[in-house]
């Protein structure tokens, strides 16, 4: 505690304020039949089965290991299904030229039951074409152009895809089909040729299950389309995402399953770079010349590697697939996550520039660069990256999500809540949009609400770290301190870049006086997230109490810089500019608490202190009265105000005041101490003589000629 002596006095400074103020399957079984056979004859002898039981054994057992050979051949173990099928609804949309056909239902139905027969059999996998309708686009479309539209326009549930298919032959794409993984969508141009018409719709929907494209002479997922069948590696990979969700919101494939579907990607791109050697060794340069590019196993690749988190890797597979395909947007942008992630957050911003110089219609992208600019703290251009990528996809509640997010840290949660509603609309399974509305009713303190929200959320999502993180900051406010740190961590847990959950879980930590762990938490923060001026405050505030005042200036303005301007913010940057004696400053920030909060008992209490340093002794008790008025068991304003009244000989008043500050904290011998100086002079020397015993007794060593002047008045 930190003292200004005047007179026999001592003006105790130790006000502070800790605030919250943060804001940001299972796998599949192999199944085992086990055959005992211990036919028993008497006394528990073995006996031999009759003949013709014999036979059906070794029936049965020849059956079972033809069985298992053929079931070890069809690929790897875990990509092993039940024979329950996975049907999947599926919206079936044809251009003009095709919808003038026929009976064009009967004919898309037709070409698309032929084409899935496959899945069907070796994968179990179904599509119910339960929707027709034709749908128009811009003649010449390139089919990426077609299937980007559709992604915009239209309106479907996560289990559901949609297939196109384009007759109109003005297309400009040089390519029979294109497919969009996360979202479900496959297009594809309808030949004359109804057999490599069924072949280039196999290979779209196998890509919508995690194949890609391999050397493989037999495989429809052929580089050079030589092939009509699926290949032992891509049947593995498609059984693998069999049931997978088609959303661009998570990653499609549950952790149990990601390490073995890495290896089978591994396994394509080490046998496609042997075959780029071998070719290139013979002088043969056409690998890269292939009508389907082999990049897409690294863009797989690297997607799964930003699942798990892992970054390297993340940008050497962006960078293979750069090698293969100088045009691959998607390594540019994955790259820019990865970077962004690393902390790297100017150069990510270079990347997703760069990508929006030559097509500035990218919506991911412009989602991306808002994300970043958000954490360097520039909210505004932040809104403007997300309010253009939703002019061009209005529908994406990602972006809808991020943008409330910010409005938030701007506290206009009207409009945060509105945009959210207006998400959750479009996209009733959107947990984040659940999570950041939690948020806006927390604030508001609608904690029921809140909790609803939350809980919604996390049964969409149970890893979503920004629930979980939601979820503490609610036990937090409720006094479950133990229970939010857990939630605080699971966040952290899914996601170790959580900013957010770490400055939370420093706040736990500051609340249990762990002063040591909240410091690194807040470091954490600050480190996962440069620019969150709450992760500042709360290392400005921990350092206060550690007593390094330099500091905790320091990073308190840095917070206030960022934008932040909290009663707790302002309360605490008073206090320690008071330490380091800088007046004017700390009454600046006293005053700017009282304009947030006017009955703040600890702002008042501060200027009362910077009153008693101007020798303005009425004006520190006004100050220290009104600290009373507010709050009557402020010990700072009690101890000042006590202090100040001993030092003006106010010997009644007093002692009335530190028996008022006793009641409240018994233990301090300071207080004891003053109270038998107030008592001497009021010539009650029993009193006296009693609190200085006290005062000994908690460890103060009283002043000697005092004890010996109280001893002789009882004496005498």
């Amino acid at each position: 505690m930190f003292k200004i002596s005047f007179g026999k006095a001592e003006f105790s400074i130790d006000a502070w304020s800790i605030a919250d103020l943060s804001s940001d399957r299972a796998g599949e079984k192999r199944r085992v039949a086990i055959i005992e056979i211990d036919v028993k004859g008497e006394k528990g002898k073995v006996k031999k089965p009759p003949m013709n039981i014999r036979k059906i054994i070794k029936v049965v057992l020849f059956l079972l290991i033809l069985g298992f050979l053929a079931w070890c051949s069809s690929g790897v173990g875990t990509a092993f299904y039940s024979n329950e099928l996975r049907v999947i609804k599926t919206i079936v949309l044809v251009d003009p030229a095709f919808a003038e056909r026929a009976n064009w239902q009967e004919a898309a139905s037709r070409l698309i039951n032929l084409a899935a027969a496959p899945l069907e059999k070796e994968a179990g996998i179904k599509f119910s074409l339960e929707e027709f309708a034709a749908f128009t686009f811009e003649a010449g479309a390139t089919l990426e152009a077609v299937a980007a539209a559709l992604d915009k326009q239209l309106v479907k549930e996560e289990e559901t895809v949609v297939i196109g298919l384009v007759a109109a032959t003005a297309s400009k794409s040089p390519l029979f089909g294109f497919s969009l993984f996360s979202e479900g969508i496959a297009i594809v141009k309808v030949l004359e040729n109804e057999a490599l018409t069924v072949r280039a719709l196999l290979h779209e929907l196998a890509h919508l299950f995690g194949a890609v494209h391999v050397a493989d002479p037999d495989s429809v997922l052929d580089l050079w389309n030589r092939g009509e069948n699926l290949d032992r590696v891509n049947l593995a990979l498609i059984r693998l995402f069999r049931e997978r969700s088609f959303s661009s919101l998570r990653y499609p494939l549950s952790r149990e399953k990601r390490e073995e579907v890495r290896s089978l990607y591994q396994e394509i791109a080490a046998s496609l770079r042997r075959l780029e050697r071998e070719m290139r060794a013979k002088g043969d340069s056409s690998f890269r010349k292939a009508p389907n590019l082999a990049d897409d196993v690294y863009l797989n690749l690297a997607h799964l590697e930003l699942e798990e988190r892992n970054y390297e890797a993340v940008l050497n597979c962006c960078q293979e697939a750069l090698r293969l395909n100088s045009d691959a947007v998607e390594a540019l942008n994955l790259m820019g996550i990865a970077r962004r992630r690393q902390g790297a957050i100017d150069e990510a911003i270079a990347i997703y520039r760069k990508i929006l110089e030559r097509q500035p219609q990218e919506a991911r992208v412009l989602y991306n660069l808002g994300i970043a600019l958000a954490k360097q703290g520039k909210l505004k251009d932040a809104l403007q990256a997300y309010e253009q990528a939703l002019k061009i996809r209005p529908r994406m509640v990602e972006a809808m999500g991020n943008q409330a997010d910010v409005l938030l840290r701007l506290g206009r949660e009207k409009e945060a809540e509105d945009i959210l509603m207006k998400a959750l609309a479009i996209n009733s399974r959107f947990a984040l949009g659940y999570a950041n509305l939690a948020e806006v009713y927390f604030r508001r303190e609608e904690n029921d609400r809140a909790t609803e929200m939350v809980n919604r959320a996390l049964a969409l999502e149970p890893d979503l770290p920004e629930a979980h993180n939601m979820k503490g900051k609610i036990l937090h406010r409720q006094g479950r301190v133990e229970e939010a740190m857990k939630e605080f961590s699971l966040a952290l847990k899914f996601d170790p870049t959580q900013a957010k959950a770490a400055h939370n879980l420093g706040n736990c930590y500051l609340e249990l006086n762990r002063l040591q762990e909240a410091k690194n938490y807040f470091e954490l923060a600050q480190k996962l997230a440069p620019s969150l001026a709450e992760a500042y405050e709360g290392l400005g505030t921990c350092l206060l109490l550690m007593k390094d005042t330099a500091a905790a200036i320091f990073h308190l303005r840095r917070a206030r810089e960022l934008g932040l301007n909290s009663l707790g913010l302002q309360l605490n940057l008073s206090t320690a500019l008071i330490y380091q004696q800088k007046w004017a400053e700390a009454a600046e920030a006293a005053q700017e608490a009282l304009r947030l909060e006017p009955k703040s008992s600890l702002a008042w209490n501060n200027l009362g202190l910077l009153a008693l340093q101007e020798k303005d002794w009425s004006q520190a008790e006004k100050y220290f009265r009104q600290a009373l008025l507010y709050d009557s068991r402020n010990k700072q304003a009690l101890a000042n105000l006590a202090a100040l009244l001993l030092a003006l000989n106010r010997w009644a008043e007093a002692a009335a005041t530190y028996e008022q500050l006793l009641k409240e904290s018994p233990g301090e011998a300071i207080s004891h101490n003053n109270l038998a100086v107030a008592y001497y002079h009021l010539k009650d020397y029993r009193q006296a003589w009693a609190h200085i015993q006290q005062a000994l007794s908690l460890g103060l060593e009283v002043n000697r000629e005092f004890m010996e002047a109280v001893k002789k008045q009882l004496k005498d």
